[in-house]
């Protein structure tokens, strides 16, 4: 007499064959990303962030009181182009200053490839300027791209920099109010369209990127970490085709 041969449940063989029990899928689990924090946290902790550094800096340097300014690069001092939107002929005069322009050649030399475009803009409906500074294919000597989430906004900190003493310039030369324009560099890479603002006390001086960007005209707001800023992976991804735009 043949022995019984005892036959499996069905259901159970296909939900194994096909990965349904997760305890024996050995897939690997996909990483959970981290919620998107808001503009005012964001920025706060990149804020908190600086200042830390700052003081370990100081502390690293007793005699030195206060940051040290950014050291200029050693490089070609690019050509800067003024591109006008609504902006009368007499601060058109404002802005084309020949020294405010040297000084803002000066501060991009090593860092930026020219023609510089530097687009200036005052918005009548808003009551608001904005001076940005346009990243073209080649703009940025080295750019810093990072890797993963990660995207080292402040590798960009130069570039703000030299527009912020531009800005901080032209306003105590002709027109205070003029401190009052919105800093941040701008990208366009096919669909993407990418804004870089600056934060810090008002009006800031452009030593930190803000941790949150526009892009396609909506705000997406990051981590500051040690190493850069974390966006969700698709973020990071838009925001490293900005920084290397084609042509």
């Amino acid at each position: 007499m043949l022995p019984r041969i005892r036959r499996p449940a069905w259901g159970v063989v296909l939900m194994a064959s096909l990965g349904g029990w997760s305890g024996c899928s050995g897939g690997t689990p996909e990483a959970e990303v981290a919620p998107e924090p808001d503009r005012a946290t964001a920025i706060a902790a990149a804020e908190a962030q600086a200042e830390a550094e700052a003081v370990r800096s100081n502390t690293a340097s007793p005699a030195v009181a206060q940051p040290a300014a950014a050291v200029p690069m050693v490089g070609e001092t690019p050509q800067v182009v003024l591109v006008w939107d609504n902006i009368s002929d007499l601060y058109r005069s404002f802005f084309s200053h020949s020294e405010p322009l040297t000084e803002l050649s000066n501060g991009l030399a090593g860092v930026a490839n020219g023609p510089v475009n530097i687009h200036i803009r005052w918005d009548q409906e808003a009551f608001a300027g904005t001076i940005r500074l346009r990243i073209l294919p080649d703009t940025l000597v080295t750019p810093a791209l990072g890797s993963g989430s990660q995207v080292p906004l402040q590798s960009l900190a130069p570039l703000t920099q030299a527009l912020a003493a531009y800005r901080a310039d032209v306003a105590s030369r002709f027109d205070i109010r003029i401190a009052s324009f919105d800093v941040a560099l701008e990208s366009f890479s096919g669909a993407r369209h990418c804004v870089f603002p600056i934060a810090g006390k008002p009006p800031p001086d452009g030593r930190l990127l803000s941790p949150c960007v526009m892009l396609n005209g909506q705000e997406r707001c990051g981590t500051p970490k040690p190493d850069g800023v974390a966006f969700a992976p698709d973020v990071a991804e838009d925001l490293r085709a900005c920084l290397t735009p084609k042509g």
